[in-house]
């Protein structure tokens, strides 16, 4: 049996705008009940997206993601289990060392927000967002 090696594309479609793309912070209400009693289980989940019609979708499926504000309707909370809904976006500079980049290649984007997700499910943020908590109640 052969294995074949794909060839890097040097495709210009391969390439996105950077000032086109966002990073998403979104909150998963799990619908698995892992058995503690705790309740559902609230993921935090990172997305690429990109700006269309005023709706948030996906960079590499396309799927519509919703803002957390259109969860609240008269009053009441409505979201529905194993769907991502936005808490923050920030643009894809934000993340960048090079601010001064125009394109950038789809792999290492999908390379980028993969690793941020493995990252964050490690704990990696939460110690970021706990020293943070800590220094403001200091003062």
């Amino acid at each position: 049996m052969t294995f074949f090696k794909r060839k890097a594309s040097t495709n210009l479609s391969t390439l996105v705008n950077v000032e086109d793309v966002y990073v998403a912070t979104t909150t998963i209400t799990s619908s698995h009940n892992d058995g503690t009693g705790w309740g559902p289980r609230c993921v935090t989940w990172y997305f690429l997206v990109k700006l269309e019609n005023n709706e948030y979708h996906e960079l590499f499926a396309g799927k519509k993601i919703e803002k957390e504000e259109d969860t609240h309707k008269d009053d009441m909370v409505v979201a529905n289990f194993d769907t991502p809904y936005i808490e923050k976006i920030e643009p894809l500079t934000e993340y960048l060392r090079d601010k001064s980049k125009k394109k950038i290649n789809i792999q290492l984007l999908f390379d980028f927000i993969t690793n941020m997700n493995v990252l964050n499910s490690l704990g990696a943020f939460e110690d970021n967002e706990s020293d943070e908590d800590d220094e403001e109640t200091e003062d």
